[in-house]
């Protein structure tokens, strides 16, 4: 009986369900089903997030988080990309990443993805498609398996929980690991050319780029692309920001048509 009642508040702070309860005492049918949105995280293949948590969220993308391996001047790095798409028929997929991950006007050169709990993923282009002005790249790739795609149509709200999946270095360990972390949306911000970002206050660090900054029910509502770092009399003080979604959103459209 507990566990249906934390489900039923789970989908009522989502406003899947309405509580007739407390306005009228003895209703016969207590609970009210908002169908129309039900429909739409039903397309999104969500609603099992909604109801069963972050822990979930976290294990259940993680196939859809492949480390990017990369090689420069002569050294292997990791980053961290994620399988994104904005259909819901399952046919077109990309991967996105941060662009310093992957630039070859950096001298880095892209070698192959990490699998990912047994998912493998084929690039379709020989080199990545990066954003002219963002910390953004793109490249369109085929699925070992059915995937289970990240969709970057999430709202940023502060203070809203979120989840970021990806490789950075954990010392003497003998392979990339993915690292979930818990935390939440602090502010929306601006610089001065008017882009915005997102500052969470996720744990995150060299590796963490290109990973997907992740809402409860598993939409994306940005990327990991670096640290704000400010220099002040008491010392330093860092930020940990995100590209927004919508901006994700845009650019990977056209390779998904």
């Amino acid at each position: 009986m507990q566990v249906v009642t934390s489900m039923l508040h789970q989908l009522n702070d989502w406003m899947l369900v309405s509580d007739t309860g407390l306005l009228v005492p003895n209703a016969y049918a207590r609970y009210n089903w908002n169908k129309p949105s039900i429909t739409q995280l039903i397309a999104l293949k969500i609603l099992d997030n909604i109801l069963l948590g972050p822990a979930y969220v976290a294990q259940k993308y993680g196939q859809s988080v492949p480390a990017v391996f990369v090689r420069k001047r002569g050294d292997e790095y990791t980053g961290t990309g994620f399988l994104a798409t904005n259909r819901t028929d399952a046919t077109k997929h990309v991967i996105v990443t941060a662009k310093h991950n992957v630039d070859p006007g950096e001298g880095i050169t892209f070698t192959s993805f990490g699998s990912s709990q047994g998912a493998c993923y084929r690039p379709l282009a020989s080199e990545w498609f990066l954003h002219p002005k963002l910390d953004l790249a793109v490249m369109p790739v085929e699925c070992s398996e059915a995937p289970t795609p990240i969709y970057p149509v999430g709202v940023a709200r502060v203070l809203a929980r979120t989840i970021t999946l990806g490789y950075p270095l954990i010392a003497t360990t003998d392979a990339p690991y993915l690292l979930a972390h818990g935390g939440e949306l602090n502010a929306i911000v601006r610089n001065y050319k008017g882009e915005e970002s997102l500052i969470i206050s996720n744990l995150v660090a060299p590796g963490n780029s290109g990973g997907p900054v992740l809402d409860e029910a598993g939409l994306c509502v940005g990327m990991v692309v670096r640290a704000l770092e400010s220099k002040h009399e008491g010392g330093m003080s860092t930020a940990n920001a995100a590209l927004p979604s919508s901006a994700i959103l845009e650019f990977i459209a056209p390779f998904l048509a």
